[in-house]
């Protein structure tokens, strides 16, 4: 039993030095959209002043709109890591 709570606790442990850092370094990013580019993938968000160019894959979660609203002028909220967005949440669309 105590081999088997040993075991159960050193995983754990392991687990949490690879997660944890992993969700660590993902980095937000909140601006407008500069640019977008659909059949690229990618887009340029403005923010605090400092443009950062972020790419998309079909895992990318969307929230509060889809990829076609990705127009200049969008306020979007954008998890990414290396310029990798994981999560892309339309804050405000640009209103017609």
């Amino acid at each position: 039993m105590d081999r088997r709570l040993f075991l159960v606790v050193a995983l754990l442990a392991v687990i949490g030095f690879v997660v944890v850092p992993a969700v660590a370094s993902a980095a937000e990013l909140t601006g407008k959209v500069v640019s977008a580019d659909a059949a690229k993938n990618t887009m340029v968000v403005n923010a605090d002043g400092k443009d950062t160019t972020v790419t998309w894959t079909d895992s990318t979660k969307f929230t509060g709109g889809k990829e076609e609203d990705l127009k200049k002028d969008t306020m979007v909220k954008v998890t990414h890591e290396g310029g990798k967005a994981s999560a892309i949440e339309i804050v405000a669309a640009k209103k017609k």
